[in-house]
């Protein structure tokens, strides 16, 4: 039978005996083993509110490569608190000179998913032109994203 070693993980080491607080929070932790330090860091948003009904999405880019840009939306209510344990499906749409990388079977490839942790991923191939990106979900007014070019990815609801 194997024997787990809890120290042989990347996030050993890491202080949780410290009271999390709501909000923005970060932990580090370092060690050395001979002449070669490790270091590893999270950060994380605490969130105990109760959330109401689901009210607005965001849409946001989340990061771009190579005519790639990765975008993705939160669900929130009517107080800005994000949906975390929501499981409502979102469908992601474009319309213009660029492809949305869906139909790959995957929870960032495909243009209906359900969220998880109040949040979902789809990428899209910007072609070099011009296209909206456009997020909906059952009894949530929709959102657009106007204009995702090669160099611009900004919202304009």
């Amino acid at each position: 039978m194997k024997k787990r070693d809890r120290q042989d993980f990347p996030a050993a080491g890491l202080p949780l005996a410290r009271q999390v607080q709501r909000g923005r929070e970060s932990r580090a932790s370092g060690r050395a083993q001979g002449s070669v330090e490790v270091t590893d860091e999270i950060a994380f948003l605490y969130q105990t509110a109760k959330w109401d009904k689901p009210a607005k999405l965001d849409l946001r880019e989340i990061s771009r490569k190579d005519g790639v840009v990765n975008g993705g939306t939160r669900l929130f209510d009517a107080k800005g608190v994000q949906c975390l344990d929501s499981r409502q499906r979102v469908r992601f749409g474009l319309a213009g000179d660029g492809l949305l990388l869906d139909n790959l079977g995957t929870s960032r490839g495909s243009r209906e998913v359900e969220l998880y942790n109040g949040r979902a991923m789809i990428s899209l191939q910007t072609n070099g032109g011009v296209s909206e990106v456009s997020v909906a979900s059952k009894d949530v007014r929709p959102i657009c994203e106007d204009r995702v070019t090669e160099t611009l990815f900004s919202l304009s609801c």
